[in-house]
């Protein structure tokens, strides 16, 4: 691939590396766009954000309870 750009200048090197970048982001793009134009987005994210809180939740409840703070600890 290096021989390729020997005696060429920096320019035509240039354009082929925006043209593989492009290339490899437009399905990227496009999927975005499809999941914003849709309700798809707001269920992933609300899913997503159920499953971080629910770790959360398991993992505070067991930093609780091994520094001795949790609920049955109170008075």
């Amino acid at each position: 691939m290096v021989a390729a750009y020997d005696n060429k200048g920096y320019g035509e090197f240039k354009a082929d590396v925006a043209e593989a970048v492009a290339a490899t982001l437009n399905p990227i793009r496009e999927k975005y766009y499809n999941l914003i134009e849709s309700d798809k987005l707001d269920d992933i994210l609300d899913k997503g954000a159920e499953k971080a809180n629910r770790i959360a939740i398991k993992t505070l409840k067991k930093a609780e309870k091994a520094l001795g703070i949790g609920r049955k600890n109170r008075q």
